[in-house]
């Protein structure tokens, strides 16, 4: 019986802190702007949240009066992003690049039925998703951009990328390699 009634209070102990995380304000809000030369201002307003189980950083992007992502993050993973451009828009659907401190994302404004899952945010790294999804996005690429104007684009912004362009060259590859 003794084991019973602890196993209920810390049982209670842990609901109620989830419960109350998840009503907690605000620990820190921000609110910065990103400026490209190509597309002018991105608005960031960001928020950080600490408490059980565990601490994030919600960050919605804007572009002129369109919210065009909401991003969440660990909060040891707490940066935020550096650069944001345009890449290219597809089936109505907007995609964006996002550099953060040490990695890189290719965002779109909703989900689309072209990737296996219902993600909308895609790290440039082949070892972090599914292959078929990140040959997928690397073919969408492919289809509504070029090498050359990334390259362009992001030297005007002062932009590395290699990675987006290694992104690029995954689909062409793939596709040499079953040819």
């Amino acid at each position: 019986m003794y084991k019973k009634t602890i196993i209920l209070i810390i049982a209670s102990f842990i609901m109620g802190a989830i419960i109350g995380s998840c009503s907690n304000p605000p620990y820190s809000q921000s609110t910065y702007t990103i400026n490209n030369p190509i597309d002018g201002i991105y608005t960031l307003n960001c928020s950080v949240y600490e408490g059980f189980p565990d601490d994030s950083l919600y960050i919605d992007i804007l572009h002129g009066d369109e919210r065009i992502a909401q991003i969440t993050k660990q909060y040891r993973d707490y940066n935020y992003p550096q650069n944001i451009l345009f890449l290219f828009e597809h089936d109505s659907n907007k995609f964006y690049y996002i550099e953060f401190e040490q990695t890189e994302y290719i965002i779109s404004t909703r989900k689309s039925k072209y990737f296996d899952s219902k993600q909308t945010d895609f790290r440039i790294d082949p070892d972090y998703y599914n292959i078929s999804n990140y040959k997928k996005l690397s073919e969408l690429l492919n289809e509504n951009t070029t090498a050359q104007i990334i390259t362009d684009k992001f030297s005007s912004c002062n932009c590395d990328s290699k990675g987006i362009l290694e992104l690029m060259n995954y689909y062409k590859d793939s596709k040499e390699s079953t040819t």
